[in-house]
């Protein structure tokens, strides 16, 4: 029976009173009586109760059907719906486009199937996710599906899985690619443990990676609500990813001075934006989303406006409960019984397996403060969590050190207590033998004695004596065979000790190999990472590397990740524009922390702190003088600055809505501004006046641009147009549609082509005079911004992927990819003399990059089938490649384009050698013939005929005078480098020979060949003068020391040796030969 009705009783105590009564008549006489005078109160139970009729049996059907454990998992299999019942799909994966094809099925949920595809445009494997066929394409569970991509899409961190692409079958139902990762779920993991007990340490390091990837999205204002140990993954290399953010929530923050609820609202999706309401418009009052052992007794009761991040800091609480425990806060029972547990907060059987658990007390209570029934009792997020089990682990490691100490002091402490005991025993046995050897003594005296009156005892006593003598004798024996046993036992001791000290550096030689193979293990993957744009997951690899092991490759991963020219950091927020002076020696920033600031361009310090506007900042820009700032804010203003002293000069107020952008005319008489409110205004610049309001899209207008000679005026909007406006009397005249989602617009430097950047993944150019589309680039991701170069032949987007890209503006062509923010990127422009690139990113910061140059400054694609050699020429400006297809090319070191080509040999080309002068060079082939070429012009200078063989090497001595060649003919030859006639014939191999080369003052010659030797010749007459033997398999290269008095070699029998040229000795380490193999060129 319910409690009788008290004089006052929360709605949370009613409803569950009331919900014990099975009899509706009941029911309404216990409301009347608990609810007696307060009719809201009484409103507000009823909804809940009809709540809960509604939801039926839907907790009570598992949400996904999990795949076999022994198979591959992926991010993406986790984000489950939360609907009931099963989804029906065809059996054959449905077709995702020409970009994904779709193979095995990997995972089911409630609103979709997960496959394993291969992405063909970028050639990885990803796992897509698809709605299930029951949905329709405009469904609740379609925008919740598409909204749970955008909100883990915009989460940006090592632990959470980053979500590739969005997208639609043809069909009309949504589908999400996301990266495909390999391991197992937390819950496949501690349920396989013999005991909860078991690898603690390890799981507790797996629940501090979950609280950090948690306080991040916390800090970006998202909650998880639905945090459990089966929405974890560990990663075949220790990565953690908290998975299924299919009911994540965007959290509101609190409205500006002077603001309304809406505009506050739609402010706080600035850090990440969501389809649905922050406010929870898809998760209606009294409804119950989530897992039932692991819900707080708010998400429970399902009143929404309670759910924060204290509910997922009780999820956290859950999950450490299971790896403590290896039970969940609520265990047993059905589905509806355990949601009714976790609504009134019944934790004390859980917390009684906690105290029971042998866990360590301060790890305990962390997790009963989680789980505390009343939300102000548990800690404010996931990051006071985060540093709580932070604090824990490095206490238990100072533990576990001092432990180890002791250990080690008490094993020595034993160690010299056995010492002394054995050298107390020892000393003790020769006591006694001595002992027996003084009574032996006395005892010969005494009879001595008695034998002067007694004689015929005399012999008999004489026997006795020499008896005790014996006996003395054999226990000083005894006594050395102990101090013998004794010594040996110590070197016993001794030799246990050195096999023990051996055993431990064999033990850790075998960690080091397995540390340096786990580093480049890390390092592939770090790389890997950086492709796929995740700067930040690319330096928490890199981080947490051993520094003792990092070379050339960590540096060079490092360098990407910061190739940028400069860093401007000091904004507290997300940093939402950025631009360069007119002149190029400054940067002006818009941040969300309500500051614009000016940077000095080329050191980066901070200048001019631009202070007044209430809300964000959404854009700066420069006046085309350079003396003035023009800036927008959320506050609903845009304000005039002195670009030098930061003195506000004029505040423009007009707009209904938070103003998005603002700019200069290209005379500076004029501002443009663009406003939420769904208008463009242009104010007069210098009092301040509104001369014109520009009106005619249907939704908030994003940004606004005069053209070039002023005339006219480019709009984006959320209505999913740019319009193109005469500037003097705001009539439109074009309509630019084909993006489903446009954010910015710019002209062109001639005034000709606008360039917009979309949310679908697009930036397009138009015609101005036509309204044609001219080209459709197509991005990585989401486009937020995209300008012109100033001279027009390039185009730089900003992208929410946390990448800028720069690409060709007539053929669509990528350029270059500039890689180093951690989080999207908002805005990128040029510089004015186009060499330099500024982006401003989400992540606090604004960079500067080389616009000529990208980390990898060149790439050319040289030849068809490899490349053999490359090298700069005298003068730095061209590059020469030889390769295997035949042809020797020379190409431009600062574009790549081709030059006249140096020519092609009629067979496969060698590596060419290179002259003194670097003038030229020296190609050989098949034919058996060698051509000296101009190494700029390819011309052919002279060619070397007499080998009746391929020649396999050629190279000029140090004064360019001579040429040596090797050939497969066995033999090698001496030629004038200027008239090509040959001086001296080098014989004496029985196989063929691999290279040839003169000694630095080319008196002599060494060559390598399949014989398996090396020889010295005389370079005047040909004379041989040493052999070397000793290789098991042919020599493939030989060369001289720069002193000459030493030569090396190299050999396909997996050795290289030193030799003294000057006489017949190997000078080689004492390392033992290995086994031949087959010889191969």
């Amino acid at each position: 029976m319910p409690p009788a009705p008290r004089f006052t009783m929360t709605e949370r105590e009613v409803f569950l009173a009331v919900l014990d009564l099975p009899d509706p008549a009941a029911r309404a006489g216990y409301l009347g009586q608990a609810c007696a005078g307060d009719a809201a109160l009484r409103g507000r139970v009823e909804a809940l109760l009809r709540s809960h009729e509604a939801i039926g049996t839907f907790l009570a059907v598992p949400a996904v059907t999990p795949p076999d454990p022994a198979h591959t998992r992926s991010v993406a299999d986790r984000l489950t719906a939360t609907g009931g019942g099963s989804t029906t799909l065809a059996a054959d994966p449905p077709s995702a486009g020409d970009r994904y094809v779709l193979g095995e099925e990997i995972a089911r949920g409630g609103m979709g199937v997960v496959y394993r595809a291969a992405d063909t445009v970028l050639g990885r494997e990803v796992a897509v996710k698809v709605l299930g066929n029951r949905y329709g394409a405009s469904s609740a569970a379609a925008r919740r599906f598409a909204d749970e991509a955008r909100i883990a899409a915009q989460l940006q961190h090592p632990g959470i899985p980053p979500v590739h692409d969005l997208g639609t079958l043809p069909d009309g139902r949504p589908f999400l690619a996301m990266k495909l990762i390999r391991g197992r779920t937390l819950d496949y993991l501690l349920a396989n443990r013999p005991d909860p007990a078991h690898d603690r340490g390890r799981f507790v390091a797996v629940f501090e990676q979950v609280c950090h990837a948690l306080a991040y999205a916390h800090s970006h204002h998202v909650i998880h609500r639905d945090l459990k140990p089966s929405n974890v993954m560990v990663g075949a290399f220790g990565e953690v990813q908290v998975m299924d953010w299919g009911l994540a929530k965007v959290l509101s923050g609190a409205a500006p001075a002077g603001g309304d609820a809406a505009a506050t609202a739609a402010e706080a999706e600035m850090e990440v934006r969501s389809l649905r309401d922050s406010d929870g418009t898809f998760t209606q009052a009294g409804s119950v989303l989530g897992t039932p052992a692991f819900m707080p007794p708010e998400q429970a009761l399902g009143v929404v406006g309670k759910i924060d991040r204290r509910s997922d800091v009780f999820g956290l609480g859950a999950v450490l409960a299971v790896i403590l425990t290896g039970e969940p806060p609520f265990a047993g029972g059905s589905a509806e019984s355990l949601r009714l547990r976790a609504a009134q907060g019944l934790v004390g059987d859980c917390f009684a397996r906690l105290d029971a658990c042998g866990a360590d007390p301060e790890l305990v209570a962390l997790c009963r403060r989680c789980l505390a029934p009343r939300p102000e009792s548990r800690p404010a997020d996931a990051d006071e969590v985060a540093r709580a089990v932070a604090a824990l682990r490095v206490a238990a490691e100072e533990r576990a050190r001092q432990a180890e100490l002791d250990r080690v002091k008490a094993v020595g402490e034993r160690a010299a207590a056995e010492v002394k005991a054995a050298e107390q025993r020892k000393r003790w046995r020769v006591q006694v033998a001595l002992g027996v050897t003084a009574l032996g003594l006395v005892a010969a005296a005494v009879l001595g004695v008695a034998l002067n009156s007694l004689w015929q005892r005399a012999e008999w006593a004489k026997e006795v004596a020499v008896s005790e003598r014996g006996k003395a004798e054999e226990a000083q024996g005894t006594a050395e065979r102990a101090r013998d046993l004794a010594i040996q036992a110590e070197g016993v001791a001794e030799r246990a000790r050195e096999a023990e000290a051996a055993a431990k550096k064999d033990a850790e030689r075998e960690r080091e190999k397995l540390a340096v193979f786990e580093y480049g293990r890390a390092v592939e993957v770090a790389h890997q990472e950086w492709r796929g744009n995740s700067v930040s997951t690319t330096l928490a690899i890199l981080a947490g590397s051993r520094k003792d092991l990092r070379g050339w490759e960590w540096g060079y991963l490092h360098r990407l990740c910061q190739s940028d020219l400069l860093t401007l950091r000091g904004h507290a927020g997300v940093v939402s524009s950025a631009s360069f002076s007119p002149d190029g020696a400054r940067v002006v920033t818009a941040g969300m922390d309500r500051i614009a600031r000016v940077w000095d361009a080329n050191s980066g310090a901070g200048l001019v702190v631009f202070k007044g506007h209430t809300d964000g900042v959404r854009s700066a820009s420069f006046s085309p003088d350079g003396s003035r700032v023009a800036t927008a804010g959320s506050d609903w203003t845009a304000r005039l600055w002195d670009a030098k002293t930061g003195v506000e000069l004029l505040v423009l107020k007009g707009h209904a809505e938070g103003v998005t952008s603002a700019s200069f005319s290209p005379d500076g008489a004029r501002v443009v501004t663009a406003s939420r409110d769904g208008t463009a205004r242009v104010w007069d610049a210098k009092n301040g006046f509104a001369v014109l309001a520009v009106k005619g899209h249907a939704d908030a207008v994003s940004s606004a641009a005069f053209s070039p000679d002023g005339s006219r005026i480019v709009t984006t909007s959320a209505d999913q147009t740019a319009r193109v406006w005469d500037a003097t009397d705001g009539s439109a005249r074009l309509v630019l549609k084909g993006h489903t989602g446009v954010a910015s617009a710019c002209f062109s430097p001639d005034g000709s082509r606008v360039v917009t950047g979309g949310y679908d993944r697009t930036a397009r150019v138009w015609d101005v005079s036509t309204g044609a589309e001219l080209l459709v680039i197509r991005c990585h991701s989401g486009v937020a911004s995209a300008c012109f170069s100033p001279d027009g032949g390039r185009i730089v987007t900003a992208s929410v992927d946390t990448t800028a890209r720069v690409w060709d503006a007539t053929r669509g062509d990528e350029v270059l990819a500039f890689r180093g923010h951690t989080d999207g990127v908002r805005f990128a422009a040029f510089s004015p003399d186009g060499t330099r690139v500024v982006t401003a990113s989400a992540d606090s910061s604004a960079r500067v990059w080389d616009a000529r140059y990208g980390p990898e400054f060149l790439a050319i694609r040289a030849h068809a089938d490899g490349v053999r050699s490359a090298r700069f020429d005298a003068g730095g400006t061209r590059v020469v490649t030889t390769g295997k297809d035949g042809t020797v090319r020379a190409w431009d070191a600062r574009t790549g384009a081709g030059v006249p080509n140096p020519g092609d040999h009629p067979d496969a080309v060698q590596p060419g050698a290179v002259g003194p002068d670097r003038a030229r060079v020296i190609t050989t082939n098949e034919d058996g013939t060698a051509r000296v070429r101009d190494a700029l012009t390819g011309a052919e200078l002279l060619t070397l005929r007499g080998h009746a063989a391929g020649v396999l090497s050629a190279a000029f001595d140090s004064d360019g005078s001579r040429i040596v060649t090797a050939s497969k003919d066995r033999t090698a030859r001496v030629w004038d480098a200027k008239t090509g006639s040959g001086l001296a014939v080098l014989k004496g191999h029985v196989d063929e020979v691999t290279s040839a080369a003169f000694s630095p003052d080319g008196t002599r010659i060494v060559t390598g060949s399949e014989d398996t030797t090396a020889r010295v010749w005389d370079a005047k007459t040909g004379a041989e003068l040493l052999a070397f033997k000793g290789h098991a398999d042919a020599v493939s290269s030989a060369a001289f020391s720069p002193d000459g008095t030493r030569i090396v070699t190299g050999s396909w029998d997996k050795t290289a040796r030193v030799w003294d040229s000057r006489a017949f000795r190997d000078t080689r380490p004492p390392d033992a030969a290995t086994t031949p193999t087959p010889r191969r060129r």
